[in-house]
């Protein structure tokens, strides 16, 4: 390459192309539930989002990004996925600190040893109290998908969303006040352990 050409090049500005392949997709079908519910953000979809976090404001847009996993579209739309980690580790801190707690200045750590702690936060547990508080009643997720994951994810970017919104003190309170009752009460009676 002659010195003449090397200079006019550099002087064009660069364009880098990336190598996509798209995928053909039939547009109408790809943000449709199982139900046959468009993902979009109406009441009607977050509905039972907005109710149970009454107290705690949380945009309707990341109500919607709640009860939408990864695998509707695959994944192009905001879904819960890194939500629900970040929830499932907010909860289970937050089950570790109701438990242990004491009228004493030391917490008991036995408990955390024993089935109390694996009940409480047993996935099968998670998946009965958003089936019984219908947190899944609108749910957006792609019926290859594991329905038990996606509803378990409902459950933990609930409280993901609850912790990054409003601090770690407003998701203990709302774990604590609004759901642990109903986790108890579900531990007890569905997988027989005594409180």
């Amino acid at each position: 390459m002659n010195r003449s050409i090397a200079i006019r090049q550099l002087n064009k500005p660069l364009i880098h192309y990336r190598s996509l392949y798209l995928h053909q997709r039939n547009n109408i079908c790809k943000y449709i539930n199982p139900q046959g519910l468009k993902h979009e953000l109406t009441n009607d979809n977050i509905q039972m989002i907005t109710n149970i976090t009454s107290n705690y404001k949380i945009p309707n847009d990341i109500a919607l990004q709640i009860i939408t996993h990864k695998s509707l579209g695959g994944g192009l739309k905001p879904h819960n996925e890194k939500l629900s980690i970040y929830g499932k580790k907010v909860f289970k801190l937050a089950i570790i600190n109701r438990i242990t707690k004491t009228t004493d200045s030391e917490p008991n750590l036995n408990v955390l040893a024993s089935d109390i702690y694996d009940k409480l936060t047993d996935e099968k547990v998670m998946e009965l109290f958003t089936n019984q508080s219908q947190l899944n009643k609108v749910m957006f997720w792609n019926n290859k998908s594991n329905l038990t994951a996606a509803t378990v994810n409902i459950f933990y970017s609930l409280i993901g969303v609850i912790n990054l919104i409003h601090g770690k003190a407003k998701a203990e309170s709302f774990i604590n006040d609004t759901i642990f009752s109903q986790i108890e009460t579900i531990a007890t009676e569905q997988l027989n352990i005594n409180m």
